[in-house]
């Protein structure tokens, strides 16, 4: 088995998909353009995803509020839904194993802001670590420091505070971003993104990380087939920690 070339394949299918209506309506009815990228999406991970997790749009309802809009919304089916109408739902908040903003593109001027919507989720529902909260790009508007600025802007975002963290990012086929709590290869605590330059292959470790978050155990006791043998850490462009000054 090659994961590597499986994460090519991946993010090419995703990267095909996502054209194939903006070809068939010629520039009319962008909001179905939008829509349908994250219904692609919301297919290629239904594909691997177990039947104990379900995967809509929708929203999160508290005791005191529900969240904004949902684009990608991960929850365990064994718990009791509030509302469904096809892939809409209403969940509580101990249902949820992530939430995915998806962008067709990820524009500098607007990354604050997205990130911001995510934050507000995870602090005011206490995801915690253990929940999935990605922003999802098929484009990213290019920049001289890519990696540097998303960075940055993950940190801001998050105030310094643990609850707020947005702990993946997918920016086009080539960069992903993880928050880690202990480093991957000393366990040292960090609490720190890592940026990682991945030629083609970005949509494959979103899709990697998502299944590890929401199915846990079984993802990390077969990690030789869900990634590659060489890792990721040799591809790290970049590192912010949560705590550090240089906002």
């Amino acid at each position: 088995m090659n994961p590597l070339e499986y994460y090519r394949s991946v993010t090419k299918e995703i990267d095909a998909l996502k054209s194939r209506v903006r070809y068939l309506i010629a520039g009319s009815h962008w909001l179905t353009d939008g829509e349908w990228k994250e219904s692609v999406l919301r297919a290629v991970l239904r594909r691997h995803m177990p039947p104990t997790v379900g995967i809509g749009r929708g929203f999160i309802v508290g005791p005191a509020e529900a969240s904004a809009q949902i684009d990608v919304l991960l929850y365990d089916t064994r718990w009791p839904l509030l509302h469904q109408d096809g892939d809409l739902v209403f969940v509580t908040p101990d249902a949820v194993r992530g939430v995915i903003e998806v962008k067709a593109t990820i524009r500098r001027a607007e990354l604050l802001k997205i990130l911001e919507k995510l934050g507000d989720i995870a602090a005011n529902f206490q995801f915690g670590p253990k929940v999935f909260v990605g922003l999802f790009g098929y484009e990213s508007e290019p920049g001289p420091d890519d990696f540097e600025f998303v960075l940055r802007t993950l940190q801001k975002a998050s105030r310094g505070n643990a609850n707020r963290v947005v702990n993946h990012v997918c920016a086009g086929t080539s960069l992903f971003v993880r928050y880690w709590e202990v480093n991957p290869l000393t366990d040292e605590a960090i609490n720190a993104w890592y940026s990682y330059t991945v030629s083609e292959i970005a949509a494959g470790y979103f899709l990697a990380n998502t299944l590890e978050f929401a199915i846990g155990q079984p993802i990390r006791d077969n990690l030789w087939a869900w990634f590659p043998s060489s890792g990721k850490e040799i591809y790290k462009s970049g590192e912010r920690r949560l705590t550090s000054p240089d906002v």
